[in-house]
């Protein structure tokens, strides 16, 4: 198989208003629809650079500023630095230090503070119009002048490793941070995780450079909302401001993710007594054409009583009373996520009615009426929160984050509106088809999440854990004869003289994604052919048991090379694994490891491959080997799940082949038994 890789909640509650003219009985109609007009608001700018959004909201005598700096955790060299620094910006500034910002605020009830959350840093200040001077001169002092007093580091550094205690004992916390790592990759800045051990590691010094890097009046953007005048506030502003000085910023962007393997990701709690899973997809940026039909299907999935998610898993089944779906809106990255704190004797359950459910959001059609219901909610909620000056605020201040013209906010109820059942099926298609599954709970549930895959075991740190090697008291022959009972047996295996495997199937390069269809025929002894149709490529391998060949298109090569011939003719054998000894196979069981048996294969060429068998099944889970490409050698992976019974034999119903960049998922695999195949079937005409 490699050597055809390196060919290529808001609760969501409904009423209905009754008014004059109905009848009893009747249901009333939906009212007419308001004209909307989006709030106004005065754009300016200060003489430092800053941008600045003015929202007049006359209703009451308060004002409330908020800025928000571009740069945050995923700009930061160690975890926990963003955070710590916005932290630290009221624990002195200017010649206030920390308890006296905290009585000068206090007295006038004012307030100031900030906090640092994926790739933005906010400052906020609320007070009373009267008392705005001594907000926003501690305001800006912490803008422009932050202390960071050594006593107050170490505080906060106590406080953080505290912090780090709690998450590790809250499954939520956990299963959201490993979640960011499986959508967007191990290393992925956006992944990161803070940790006693990266706390530790940040100095003051290291507080200070992101602070002076970052904290610059043209690299933020302030948005004024309350009881003023645009011309009023800017002279205010520039008085308070203009010693703000601006600086040299390299803008961060964040890199494209590099999603963990495709696979089951378990973090065990021995104490649990229900289990917190989700199912994770890594998506797209939030400029991207599809990524608001993306939105209208998380919300489809989780807004609340009228959510799939609600409708399945709490009422039809009563696994769990919250479902969630939702989907991430950064710039760069994002997730979907969707999931459940569920009763341990249900994790397996739940989980398959989650897939389930996904499998019918990207295969079958949505009514009209149910997209509708869903529409008016999103578009209701977003019109509503104009009521608050600071939801306006969010979305001027996004928006410039997202260098998005404001005209794009204007028209969301439009857009969302237009969205078709089947525009939402193919950006769920083409977007979320490669899920893997994470779940943090007891050890007892991990046995029954093996059959969705390979799982990948990790500790409470979010690392990988390391799986302690132990001696098999089996040979290689007795391990094989179980193996081969695990499929079905010797018998039944020998009854199959013909197998016809088909697969929907996607190839998955660097994000860039096409669908199509795979196909295999194989005869006894050692025939084969294998059709992989991509629509804009079609490549066909075959062997007659003697011979191999392989064809791009119409054109037809004989593959010479000896080794990679005899794998070919190999694989061919139906059941192939079950065969190894009788192929000529030399094998070596190198021990067990969580619950694989590992063995070294190496067949009559000299190739050599490890397979990893369940423990308890005897079955096949992965096979490893190294395969030589264009740039050298790359290891390819072939993971295989979901073992159905046909006709008495084992075979598994799922398949995903790996090899660097390239992902090749082998999904609904459907088998015909003793069908006849005509042997000119496998050689080129």
């Amino acid at each position: 198989m490699k050597r055809y890789i390196i060919l290529f909640t808001l609760i969501f509650g409904m009423h209905t208003a009754f008014g004059q003219g109905y009848n009893l009985g009747e249901k009333p109609g939906p009212l007419p629809a308001k004209e909307f007009a989006f709030p106004k608001y005065t754009e300016l700018f200060l003489s430092n650079g800053l941008k600045v959004f003015v929202i007049e909201d006359h209703e009451q005598p308060t004002v409330n500023l908020r800025l928000q700096i571009r740069g945050g955790e995923v700009s930061e060299s160690i975890p926990g630095t963003a955070s710590m620094v916005a932290e630290m910006l009221t624990k002195g500034a200017g010649k206030r230090d920390a308890l006296t910002i905290a009585k000068e605020l206090d007295g006038v009830g004012a307030g100031v503070s900030a906090s640092s959350s994926g790739d933005i840093t906010s400052v906020t200040g609320e007070s009373i119009l009267k008392h705005m001077p001594i907000m926003l001169e501690i305001f800006a002092d912490v803008l422009r002048s932050a202390t960071f007093p050594e006593d107050e580091f170490a505080k906060l550094k106590k406080q953080k490793m505290s912090e780090v205690k709690l998450e590790k004992a809250n499954a939520g916390s956990l299963l959201q941070s490993l979640s960011r790592k499986v959508a967007y990759g191990a290393n992925h800045p956006s992944a990161r995780h803070k940790s006693e051990a990266s706390y530790t590691s940040i100095t003051l010094d290291e507080l200070k450079k992101f602070y002076g890097t970052y904290y610059r009046p043209n690299n933020a953007t302030l948005a004024v909302v309350g009881d003023v005048k645009p011309e009023e506030i800017k002279s205010i502003l520039e008085k308070a401001l203009s010693s703000w000085e601006p600086g040299d910023v390299n803008e961060f962007r964040t890199p494209k993710p590099e999603p963990m393997a495709q696979g089951v990701y378990f973090i065990a709690r021995p104490s649990s007594v229900q289990s917190s899973t989700a199912l994770i997809a890594t998506a797209i940026p939030n400029n991207h054409p599809d990524f608001e039909a993306l939105r209208l299907a998380s919300n489809l999935m989780g807004a609340g009583f009228s959510g799939r998610l609600f409708k399945t898993l709490r009422e039809t089944y009563s696994y769990t009373y919250t479902p969630f779906a939702y989907l991430t809106s950064g710039r760069d990255v994002n997730r979907y996520i969707c999931g459940a704190d569920v009763r341990n004797s249900v994790t397996d359950s739940a989980i398959k009615v989650m897939q389930s459910e996904m499998t019918k959001l990207a295969n079958e059609a949505t009514s009209n009426d149910e997209l509708d219901l869903i529409k008016r909610f999103v578009i209701g909620q977003f019109k509503m929160n104009f009521e608050n000056s600071d939801y306006v605020a969010g979305l001027l201040l996004n928006a410039d984050y997202n260098n998005q013209p404001i005209s794009v906010v204007k028209e969301f109820p439009n857009r969302f509106n237009a969205i078709t059942p089947e525009q939402m099926k193919s950006a769920v298609t083409k977007h979320l088809a490669k899920q893997s599954i994470v779940v943090v709970g007891s050890p007892d549930v991990l046995e029954t999440l093996r059959q969705f895959g390979p799982v990948y075991e990790f500790t409470t740190e979010l690392e990988a854990k390391k799986a302690e090697s132990k001696k098999v008291d089996l040979t290689p022959e007795q391990l094989m004869e179980k193996h081969r009972a695990a499929l079905g047996g010797m018998e039944n295996i020998s009854k199959i003289s013909s197998l016809i495997t088909t697969g929907t199937a996607s190839f998955d390069m660097n994000g860039q994604e096409l669908r199509g269809n795979i196909t295999m025929k194989q005869k006894a002894p050692g025939k084969q052919v294998m059709v992989m149709d991509f629509k804009m490529f079609k490549q066909t391998t075959m062997t007659d048991g003697n011979q191999a060949w392989r064809m791009m298109g119409p054109q037809s090569e004989e593959v010479t090379d000896n080794a990679e011939k005899q794998e070919m003719i190999d694989e061919a054998h139906i059941a192939q694994s079950a065969r190894l000894i009788e192929l000529g196979y030399t094998l070596t069981i190198k021990g067990q490891e969580g619950s694989s048996i590992i063995v070294e294969s190496k067949n009559k060429a000299g190739e050599v491959q490890t397979m990893y068998f369940d423990a308890k099944t005897y079955l096949l889970n992965s096979v490893k080997e190294t395969a030589k490409g264009p740039q050298g050698n790359v290891e390819v992976s072939r993971l295989f799940g979901n073992y159905t019974d046909i006709g008495g034999v084992k075979f598994p119903s799922k398949m995903v082949i790996e090899q660097g960049p390239i992902v090749i998922s082998i999904d609904d695999i459907k088998y015909t038994v003793n069908q006849e195949i005509n042997d000119s079937e496998f050689k080129p005409e």
